[in-house]
């Protein structure tokens, strides 16, 4: 830009007698070109042939724009004392910048601290990229910050639904214990209603008996039936005023036919269970199990009772919404003796308690490492052996298989350590 239109002359732009003129055309030369062209008597443009008619070369305009823009150019890339030696050096001892010839005659070395336009120019390209580059880690770290962030209220919201759902649960379990014990306590009501009359009517029959030496034997037989129905009214006022705990439904002899029967259901027997483990000793599991269920209804339907017994152990012992803790395996194997009891090394049973821990583990949507932690305390308390787990990692069973690829992702470390075991072994 700085040499252009030099097309006669050559010689640089200035502000004595090479001034750039600007021609009718829009064509720019120095004063000098157009001295010479008029002086040879053309008043020709030399670039275009339009005839500017001057015949003086100052008398055309000056380019005051072209001589500002060359200005500003010599100012910040020729040195200011020596106007055609271009800048090379920054002398920075007096923050100037200057040419070869300042360097020999006003900045010696030896005097300033000089450094190279090159130099400068490569250490602000330099901080640039590190500038870069630190914004460029900041704006990871930013990035991972907000995805932590992101994981974290992922984290609450599925732990906020599994409350809800757990609590939504709890609930209907409360309301139908509230409903059983309604019931009981109307029937127990009734009950008393009923023998308070017997009761009066017995001593009816006692005062009118006394005259009539006939009847005596009968009366003593009334008597017997007497004490016994004052006994029963005794024991059940005394149940009755246990403040609506539900360990009455749990403890009483007289448990609901629903469960101590051969047509017991598995859902009511999971529930006692769930309660059970949550502060009884596993001997008396074991025996309100013998007492309410029995060896012989347990038999047509074991499978469902291990079910149910596998269900009730695990979410008790996982804390609330089912997430699972450190003393999780710890807990658990306490109780499992109790399941180990029932299963006996069966093998079939002991793929039901497989079974059972992929459907927990579906129902509350794969809490991370519940099943995987439910595995290792199940084959280190023997519970489930080796083929139990690889049967069912090979199982096509049509109504087992809701999530259970998912399952089968969530203890694959398992399942290898479990194959690599065996190949030692």
């Amino acid at each position: 830009m700085i040499n252009a239109a030099r097309t006669i002359c050559d010689n640089p732009y200035d502000e004595e007698n090479h001034r750039p003129r600007s021609l009718p055309c829009g064509h720019g030369f120095c004063t000098i070109c157009l001295e010479t062209t008029i002086s040879r008597g053309s008043s020709l443009c030399p670039v275009c042939r339009k005839n500017h008619g001057a015949k003086l070369a100052k008398k055309l305009p000056i380019n005051f724009d072209l001589e500002k823009i060359l200005q500003n150019y010599r100012s910040s890339n020729f040195c200011p004392k020596h106007k055609t030696i271009p800048i090379y050096f920054h002398c920075q001892t007096h923050n100037v910048k200057i040419c070869h010839s300042c360097i020999v005659l006003d900045h010696p070395s030896t005097v300033c601290k000089l450094s190279s336009l090159e130099d400068e120019v490569k250490s602000i390209i330099e901080n640039g990229n590190k500038t870069l580059q630190n914004t460029r880690k900041l704006l990871q770290e930013y990035i991972k910050l907000r995805n932590t962030e992101i994981e974290k209220h992922s984290e609450e919201i599925y732990t906020i639904k599994s409350q809800i759902n757990e609590l939504s649960t709890k609930i209907g379990l409360i309301q139908k214990e509230r409903a059983a014990k309604s019931k009981l306590v109307e029937e127990a009501e009734s009950a008393i209603i009923v023998n308070r009359n017997k009761l009066e009517t017995l001593k009816s029959v006692e005062e009118k008996a006394s005259s009539s030496p006939n009847i005596m034997k009968t009366l003593e037989k009334s008597k017997s039936e007497l004490t016994q129905i004052k006994d029963w009214e005794e024991n059940v006022t005394k149940k009755l005023n246990l403040n609506n705990k539900i360990e009455f439904i749990v403890d009483s002899s007289k448990v609901s036919d629903s469960i101590g029967s051969s047509n017991w259901q598995p859902h009511k027997v999971e529930t006692e269970l769930y309660k059970l483990f949550k502060s009884a000793s596993n001997e008396d599991i074991f025996s309100w199990i013998e007492a309410n269920i029995g060896s012989d209804s347990m038999s047509n339907g074991k499978a469902k009772f291990i079910r149910a017994l596998v269900t009730a152990l695990v979410e008790n012992q996982a804390t609330l919404s089912i997430r699972v803790g450190d003393d999780f395996e710890e807990r658990m194997m306490t109780h499992l003796p109790v399941v180990l009891k029932y299963v006996d090394s069966n093998d079939k049973l002991e793929l039901q308690c497989i079974y059972a821990l992929q459907a927990l583990s579906v129902k509350y949507q794969h809490p991370p490492g519940l099943l995987e932690k439910c595995f290792n305390a199940f084959y280190d308390s023997e519970v489930v052996g080796e083929e139990a787990f690889n049967e069912w990692a090979k199982s096509n069973d049509p109504e087992e298989q809701e999530g259970k690829g998912v399952c089968i992702n969530s203890v694959k470390n398992f399942m290898r350590w479990l194959q690599e075991a065996d190949v030692e072994d």
